[in-house]
């Protein structure tokens, strides 16, 4: 397929992003997927904190994502939790994890949630929540962040908080914890009152390992300190004391480890991990560094080192700011990306210039250049990484995974505060029904300053009802970009949607979902234009499109002039819509071929009937698209009989159609 563009010239400058991932990129005319391991045998899974979301990563190419518990909001997603830092796994049960949880801090207080994880595989993993370590905090100046854990050989956990985190007193804690942890009142015993910035735990034999990014008031700078096993309680007897704010305190000195140095290039500590070989990697996010030290302090060599002449300013390292590290069971290294920036504010985390990031190793153990697993992230810091055995129990939900899919061919415009780029990167969920397929399969595109979150809902319903739904986020047009800075972008997502059903088409275990002869495409508003550019405009008509849904749209201009379409059609407009005509709308309707459905949604808005968002419109939009869907890509053709049935209710909708 061909890009449309603008007589308006918005096809952007290159970029200063010139990294090139060749494992998850693919080209426009022949799409290259490297394929996920086969089900049968154990997944590597890599979980990441980013937005308040975690994250879960397939640990390989394609590096599959599902969101396994989503942010809290109260209106959209009221059963999310804030979930962020270090995650770690109980090296005995695979299943248990902890990770830092504050979900409505103050109130209840930020700490650390103890997880039972379900499900063996990327889209099937769920998550519930059976405790939570909430300590008391220290006056600090700052919000005392809640960041590292660790599970010693005996069950009990270490954590780790960051206190004041650039000026004012050491105050960070760490904290012993014990068992039992399925409860939210758990059994404690500080053991430091006086981190420096606590950042992530690693565990040894016998110490507890802290990345402290400024280091103890006693003057002895940034780094990482160590712990004797041995002197940390074992029960809560032995804590004879209490700290200021009345808990439980047994004083346990640090001694420092690793400290950084010039030939390092770390700048500061914040993470560790364990090396295969029984060294220890160690991240710095001003420095842009990972470095390898011995089993006794001693610096061996640098993983990552920030490209010369690159600084902070205006944008992050093009190899990143790593915070969070681990290692997987394939000797894989993989960081946290904060995407640290130095701006009109200071430095720290840009907008969503955050990235998670592999790094693999030749044979004779030189280190490969890291591999973007994925961009555009907002506050990605901890890591946690597990392998899961597969199950024999079947799993019969709907497998809701992210992609990262990279037109090469093509370049992003600048839009706000995000920098032009030679690529286009689209991050597109899939909702897949339980079974084998293949399903039929509709493509969607949200509307200005929208994302396929927003339609989570309608999707589930679509995914229950047997379909495969795909929706990717545009790069220029998605709730990511302020305002209409990205606007005139709309012009290159026919042919994104061209690109991704390319990609999806050639995966090599997706496509066995996916009936190619039965794909319908759907679209909000902008994302309505989206498909009008698809199905009704000869600059970018896709014509494996075999039915289209319009919703609160109309046709939007493209180079050229506008035909009209040959497959089906579905046009929804709320009749009080304040953002696009609806005359417009029914126009749109007059000018297109049958078969064709108008919906008239009775005193309906913009985008409410559609997204997540509560409408007395909701059940007539989620019926008479199931029907349309049904009785079009979905092969029962009695079911487009139902559409007025369903669409004709007085007072909230009426449906008008013309068929042969």
């Amino acid at each position: 397929m061909t890009a449309c563009s603008a007589d308006s010239g918005d096809s952007g400058d290159s970029g200063n992003d010139d990294r090139v991932d060749p494992t998850t990129t693919s080209t426009q005319s022949a799409p290259t997927i490297t394929a996920a391991p086969p089900v049968e045998t154990p997944q590597q899974i890599v979980f990441n904190g980013q937005g308040n979301d975690l994250a879960a990563y397939l640990a390989v190419p394609p590096y599959t994502k599902q969101i396994v518990i989503p942010h809290y909001d109260e209106v959209t997603q009221p059963d999310g939790l804030d979930l962020n830092a270090q995650i770690c796994f109980d090296p005995t049960n695979p299943r248990r994890f902890v990770a830092g949880e504050d979900t409505g801090q103050p109130n209840p207080p930020q700490g650390w949630g103890i997880f039972e994880l379900q499900g063996d595989r990327i889209g099937e993993l769920s998550a519930t929540q059976v405790g939570k370590l909430t300590p008391t905090y220290q006056g600090s100046l700052d919000n005392a962040e809640n960041y590292g854990c660790g599970f010693l050989a005996d069950g009990r956990i270490v954590t780790s908080d960051v206190g004041n985190q650039s000026a004012g007193p050491a105050d960070g804690q760490l904290i012993v914890w014990f068992p039992p942890f399925d409860s939210f009142e758990v059994d404690s015993c500080k053991l430091d009152l006086g981190l420096g910035t606590g950042q992530q735990i690693a565990i040894s034999d016998d110490q507890v390992l802290v990345a402290q990014s400024r280091g103890p008031d006693t003057g002895t700078g940034p780094g990482v300190y160590a712990y004797a096993i041995d002197a940390i309680p074992t029960d809560p007897s032995g804590c004879t004391q209490t700290d200021s704010t009345g808990a439980p305190y047994e004083p346990v000195t640090g001694e420092l480890f690793i400290a950084p140095g010039e030939q390092d290039g770390l700048g500061v500590v914040n993470g560790i991990a364990p090396a295969p070989n029984g060294n220890w990697f160690v991240s710095g996010v001003i420095g842009g560094a990972i470095a390898e030290f011995d089993a006794t302090g001693g610096y061996v060599r640098n993983i990552l080192s920030k490209p010369a002449g690159e600084d902070l300013t205006g944008s992050s390292y093009s190899t990143g700011t790593p915070l969070g590290i681990g290692v997987g069971p394939d000797n894989s290294l993989y960081y946290a990306d904060i995407g640290i920036v130095i701006g009109d504010g200071g430095i720290g985390p840009g907008r969503r210039t955050g990235t998670v990031r592999r790094i693999t190793f030749a044979p004779d153990g030189t280190p490969n250049p890291p591999e973007t697993m994925d961009e555009g992230l907002a506050f990605p810091d901890g890591i946690g990484i597990v392998e899961l055995e597969p199950s024999e129990v079947e799993f019969t939900g709907i497998r809701r995974t992210r992609l990262r899919i990279v037109d090469e061919t093509r370049p992003t415009p600048a839009a706000g505060d995000l920098e032009a780029s030679d690529r286009r990167v689209l991050l597109t969920d899939v909702y897949q029904p339980a079974g084998d397929g293949p399903f039929p399969t509709i493509v969607h595109s949200h509307g200005l300053s929208g994302s396929p979150d927003k339609f989570s809902d309608l999707f589930t319903d679509w995914a229950d009802a047997g379909f495969v739904v795909i929706a990717p986020r545009f790069p220029r047009t998605s709730d990511w970009v302020e305002g209409q800075a990205g606007i005139a972008d709309y012009t290159e997502q026919p042919a994104d949607i061209s690109f991704v059903l390319d990609h999806v088409l050639a995966d090599p275990q997706l496509s066995a979902a996916i009936d190619a002869e039965r794909i319908g495409a759907s679209g909000l508003s902008l994302g309505g234009g989206t498909v009008y550019g698809l199905v009704w405009h000869d600059c970018c008509r896709d014509d494996r499109i075999a039915a289209a849904i319009v919703m609160s749209s109309l046709r939007f201009p493209f180079d050229g002039d506008y035909g009209t379409n040959d497959i089906p059609v579905l046009i929804l407009h709320g009749e009080a819509d304040p953002a696009l005509p609806y005359d417009d709308a029914v126009e749109s309707y007059d000018d297109s071929a049958e078969p064709k459905w108008f919906v008239r949604l009775v005193d309906g808005g913009h985008s409410e009937p559609y997204e997540n968002t509560t409408s007395p419109h909701d059940e007539v939009v989620t019926e008479v698209t199931l029907e349309f869907w049904r009785g079009t890509i979905g092969g029962d053709d009695a079911a487009l009989d139902h559409i007025a049935f369903d669409g004709n209710v007085e007072g909230i909708a009426e449906v008008v159609s013309s068929r042969p």
